[in-house]
C-alpha cells in the first residue's frame, strides 16, 4: 500500500513537470535549457541515488524509487524558476509558422496567409 501512494505521488509531480512546465519552455523555444535539466538531473541525480541507494546501503525498495524521484522534485524547481524569471520568453510577435507551402503570420493587429 505503502508503494502504491509512493507511486501516485510521483507521478503526479512528473505529469505536471513534463506537461505543464518543461512542455511550455519546449514551445517557447528555450529547449536547450530543458535539454539540460532532463539530462543533466537523470544522469547526476537519479541514477547515481538509485545506485547507492540499491547497492550501497541496501535499502529496501520503498527509499530505492522515493530518492529518484527527488529528480522530478528538482526539475519543476528549476522549471519555475526559469518559467518565472523571463528568461524562457524567446519568441515574440509577430509570430510565423510554417505549416505545408503556407507561411502563417500572426500579430497583435494584423493576421495575414502568404502562399
Amino acid at each position: 500500500m505503502r508503494l502504491f501512494l509512493l507511486v501516485t505521488i510521483i507521478m503526479l509531480f512528473r505529469s505536471n513537470v513534463v506537461v505543464n512546465l518543461l512542455g511550455n519552455l519546449r514551445a517557447g523555444g528555450d529547449t536547450r535549457f530543458v535539454f539540460l535539466i532532463d539530462t543533466g538531473y537523470m544522469w547526476f541525480v537519479c541514477l547515481p541515488l538509485a545506485f547507492m541507494f540499491s547497492m550501497v546501503f541496501h535499502l529496501p525498495v520503498f527509499w530505492v524509487i522515493l530518492m529518484p524521484a527527488l529528480e522530478d522534485v528538482l526539475k519543476e524547481i528549476s522549471a519555475l524558476k526559469r518559467f518565472f524569471s523571463g528568461n524562457s520568453k524567446r519568441y515574440h510577435s509577430p509570430a510565423v509558422f510554417f505549416t505545408g507551402a503556407v507561411e502563417f503570420t500572426i500579430d497583435a493587429k494584423f493576421s495575414a496567409c502568404k502562399m
